[in-house]
């Protein structure tokens, strides 16, 4: 045979060249023999096209909410069991906005909010997780219901930071507290205070244990949002301080985390909560927080500013005296 030949032509002058010195019954068993092993190959099994949390959410009308705890976001009461806070209701509210129902379905480890999602545990994270370039790389956030300011905070007899010097806590003799599942107070160590000790605590622990760890001289410094600490601080009056008062490390939006791959139903939860802002109610929830945690919680702008009312009866008593 010719290698300069196409395949096809060179597998014709294989099977004329077989037929040539086999007979035709040997050829015929040879055929079915090749064709019954053939048959008897494992077939690859394609799986169903996995069903998206926005596919489970809009069959069920029901939102499959994860959840951990940060006073006062998300809280349980011990007697009842029954969550409450600032996110769960804004959670209910959109659920009644948006014609759903919310199913509080598992207490999720912050180091596992990806891994629950992918695998369909939970359909969304509903605890106002803090959206940052790190967790956006394999998590996708909704639009931020409020934003919350991170500030750092040290005992209230460490004397290295009484002037509210935010550089003095990069320095090798300050430990700083950080939980493995939180990117950005990780990220705000990193890379603002480089030559600071971490003490590194496990995923399940929230704020208040990185507080109570600053508090028992494990570590110097905790970096976290107003609300936890001042809850923390009250219950614990004269153990911590505020380093540098209103002068917040970063100011983080909280969200809904949800699977990266979903953007249906991001547009689904973007759509309710762009609907929650714009008719007050987020902002009358933040302001009623506010009240206990002054300050805590920042409320979104509204895209749009109303007409002045003065303004518009000046235009009119114009327009009048140009038809007169």
């Amino acid at each position: 045979m010719n290698r300069s030949e196409s395949p096809p032509t060179r597998l014709r002058a294989f099977f004329s060249f077989l037929s040539e010195r086999v007979s035709v019954p040997c050829l015929r068993a040879f055929a079915v023999f090749i064709l019954l092993n053939i048959a008897a190959l494992p077939t690859p099994a394609f799986a169903a096209d996995k069903e998206s949390a926005y596919e489970r959410v809009v069959s069920t009308g029901t939102i499959r909410c994860g959840y951990n705890y940060w006073e006062p976001v998300v809280m349980r009461n011990e007697r009842t069991g029954e969550l409450h806070g600032l996110f769960v209701e804004y959670m209910h509210s959109l659920a009644e906005a948006a014609g759903l129902a919310i199913e509080w379905a598992q207490e999720t480890d912050w180091g596992a909010i990806q891994s629950d999602l992918e695998t369909g545990k939970i359909d969304a994270f509903c605890a106002g997780v803090w959206a940052d370039a790190r967790r956006s790389v394999h998590i996708a956030f909704t639009k931020p219901a409020f934003y919350v300011g991170i500030e750092a905070y040290g005992r209230a007899d460490d004397d290295r930071f009484t002037d509210g010097d935010l550089s003095r806590i990069n320095h090798e003799d300050v430990t700083i507290a950080l939980h493995d599942g939180a990117t950005m107070q990780k990220a705000i160590a990193e890379m603002d205070f480089p030559n600071a000790q971490t003490f590194v605590m496990t995923h399940m622990q929230g704020d208040a244990d990185l507080l109570f760890n600053v508090m028992m001289g494990k570590a110097d410094v905790a970096f976290t949002s107003n609300a936890p600490a001042a809850g923390f601080m009250r219950a614990n009056p004269g153990a911590l301080k505020r380093i540098a008062p209103r002068e917040p490390l970063r100011i983080n939006g909280s969200t809904i985390a949800i699977d990266i791959d979903d953007y249906r139903l991001r547009s689904l939860l973007d759509g309710a909560t762009e609907e929650l802002i714009n008719n007050g109610t987020l902002d009358k929830l933040v302001s009623r927080y506010n009240a206990k945690y002054p300050g805590a919680f920042l409320p979104v702008s509204k895209p749009y500013t109303a007409p002045d009312k003065s303004a518009d009866s000046t235009d009119k008593n114009a327009e009048n005296k140009g038809t007169e």
